[in-house]
C-alpha cells in the first residue's frame, strides 16, 4: 500500500506536527537573515519560544476554522487561501505582543509568517502530488483506450476519475479540442493529442476505437457532428449527460453512457407511458391488424404484458403470424383463435370477423409502407391503406365504439411521402360523423406537384 495511504489517517496530527516544524524553521531562517550568521548574539532560546508560542496560536485559530480537520482538500487553492490567513493573524498576534518587550527584532515575526505559508503550502502540496500519483498508479490496468473530447472542467474530471478507478476499465490515451490555448495543456499524464478534426487520424494511430465526449453545455449540433464524424472513422461514440442532467455533480466514469436520440435532436424521445393505459385492456378483447409487421407486433407484445381477455393478432401473411405467436409464446403452431390469416381488403371477411369476436379495442396497424413502390403501384396502396381501412373502420363504426381505434402504421407512413399524406386524410374523415365521401375519381387522385387534383373540391384547374 502506498506510503501516503498509509498516514492518511493520521493527517491531521501530522500537519500540525509539520507545521510546528515550519514555525522553527521560519523564525531560525529569517533571524539568519536578520543577523550576521557569524554573530553569535542570535537570541535561539528566545526565537524557539516565540516560534512555538506563535505555532499555538496558529493551530487555536486553525481549530476555529478547522483548517487541520479537512475542511478544504489538501492542496487545492481553497485550503492556501485559508492557510495564508490563519498564518498571518497568527504572525499578526504575535507581532503585536512583541512590540510591547522587543525581546526578537520586531521584523522577525512577520519575515517568520511569510516563511510559513511557503513552507506550509509546499509541504500539502507535495502531500496532494504523492496522493494523486498513488490514484495514477492505480489506474494502470489495462483498460479500452479511448479519446476524450474536450479538455475543459468535464473533460478534467473524466480523465482524472478513469486515472482512479482501481478496475481502469477506460485508459484515456490522448485529448481532442479546438481552443487553441489547450493544444499544449495535460491533464496528468494524457496530453491534448489534435482537434477534434484529426480525430480519425489520431484514433488511427494510436490504436484507439472509442471516442468519449465529455461536453456536457454543448448543443445537439455538435454532438450530432461529432459522432457522425467518430462513427465515419469507425469508432465507438461514448457521451456525457448534459449539463441539467449532472445537476452540478463530479463528473466521472459512472456517467458515461451510449450516444441516444436525445443527444442528436436536442430534445427527450417522447416515450409512450404504456402503464397508464393498463386499465384500458386488461380483461378486453383486443384485435390487433397487421400484426405480422414491425409496429403490429411490438403492440402485440406490449398489449400481451396487461393480460387482455383475449388478443386476436389478424395479418394476410402467415409467416409474419407464425414469427409474432412464436415471439409471445415460444411456440407457433397456428393453431389456435388468436391468429387470424385475413386481408382487411376483404370487407366480407372483416364483416365476419366483427361479428364473430366483437372485439372491444382495435388496434389498426395494417398498411403498405415502402413509398417508392407504392408510387409505382398506387392501386395497390389504395386497397390496403385506403379501402382496407375504410373496412375495419366501418364494421367498428357499427360496432358502436369507432373511438377506440387508435391509427397506428397508418399516420406514421402516411406523414413521409405526399401520396400517402394524400390518402390517409379519407379514414380519418370517415371516422367524423356526418363526413361524406368525396366524389368518386377525386377521393383518391393524387397532384404530383403536390396540390389537389384538378377537378377536386377546393382544388384548382390547370
Amino acid at each position: 500500500m502506498p506510503v501516503v495511504s498509509l498516514l492518511r489517517p493520521h493527517r491531521t496530527a501530522l500537519s500540525r506536527a509539520y507545521d510546528l516544524g515550519v514555525w522553527l524553521a521560519a523564525y531560525g531562517g529569517f533571524a539568519l537573515l536578520r543577523y550576521q550568521p557569524s554573530n553569535n548574539d542570535i537570541p535561539w532560546a528566545a526565537l524557539a519560544v516565540f516560534a512555538v508560542v506563535t505555532w499555538a496560536v496558529y493551530c487555536l485559530l486553525g481549530a476555529i476554522v478547522r483548517l487541520h480537520d479537512g475542511r478544504a482538500r489538501t492542496g487545492s487553492l481553497e485550503e492556501a487561501l485559508l492557510l495564508t490567513a490563519v498564518v498571518a493573524w497568527a504572525g499578526g498576534a504575535v507581532f503585536l505582543v512583541n512590540l510591547v518587550r522587543v525581546d526578537i527584532p520586531r521584523t522577525v515575526p512577520v519575515g517568520a509568517a511569510i516563511f510559513a505559508v511557503v513552507g506550509a503550502g509546499w509541504g500539502r502540496a507535495v502531500w496532494r502530488r504523492f496522493r494523486e500519483r498513488d490514484w495514477d498508479t492505480a489506474g494502470d490496468v489495462d483498460g479500452r483506450r479511448c479519446l476524450v473530447v474536450g479538455a475543459g472542467e468535464a473533460g478534467h474530471e473524466l480523465v482524472l476519475s478513469m486515472l482512479r478507478d482501481p478496475d481502469g476499465t477506460w485508459q484515456p490515451c490522448g485529448i481532442l479540442d479546438d481552443d487553441p490555448l489547450k493544444r499544449h495543456r495535460r491533464i496528468r499524464r494524457v496530453p491534448v493529442v489534435g482537434t477534434t478534426a484529426e480525430m480519425g487520424e489520431v484514433a488511427s494511430r494510436l490504436e484507439i476505437g472509442t471516442v468519449i465526449i465529455a461536453l456536457p453545455s454543448a448543443g445537439h449540433d455538435t454532438i450530432a457532428a461529432l459522432s457522425e464524424q467518430a462513427r465515419d472513422a469507425g469508432l465507438e461514440v461514448k457521451v456525457l449527460p448534459s449539463a441539467t442532467e449532472l445537476l452540478g455533480q463530479r463528473v466521472g466514469i459512472r456517467d458515461i453512457r451510449d450516444i441516444d436520440l436525445k443527444d442528436v435532436l436536442g430534445r427527450n424521445q417522447l416515450d409512450t407511458d404504456i402503464e397508464s393505459i393498463a386499465d384500458y385492456l386488461t380483461g378486453r378483447v383486443v384485435l390487433v391488424t397487421g400484426a405480422g409487421g414491425s409496429i403490429g407486433s411490438e403492440l402485440c407484445r406490449q398489449i400481451a404484458r396487461f393480460d387482455p381477455l383475449e388478443l386476436i393478432m389478424l395479418d394476410r401473411d402467415e409467416s409474419a403470424l407464425h414469427s409474432v405467436q412464436l415471439s409471445l409464446n415460444g411456440r407457433a403452431l397456428l393453431d389456435d383463435d388468436g391468429v387470424v390469416l385475413c386481408d382487411i381488403r376483404d370487407a366480407e371477411a372483416v364483416r365476419e370477423l366483427f361479428c364473430e369476436r366483437r372485439p372491444e379495442v382495435v388496434f389498426h396497424a395494417a398498411a403498405l409502407k415502402h413509398l417508392p413502390m407504392l408510387e409505382q403501384y398506387p392501386a395497390e396502396a389504395v386497397k390496403t391503406n385506403v379501402i382496407g381501412t375504410r373496412n375495419v373502420l366501418d364494421r367498428r363504426a357499427r360496432q358502436g365504439r369507432a373511438g377506440d381505434l387508435p391509427l397506428r402504421a397508418l399516420r406514421q407512413r402516411a406523414r413521409q411521402s405526399r401520396v400517402g399524406a394524400h390518402r390517409v386524410r379519407h379514414p380519418d374523415r370517415a371516422r367524423r360523423p356526418g363526413h361524406r365521401d368525396p366524389p368518386r375519381g377525386h377521393a383518391l387522385l393524387h397532384d404530383d406537384r403536390g396540390g389537389l387534383p384538378a377537378g377536386h373540391p377546393g382544388g384548382r384547374d390547370r
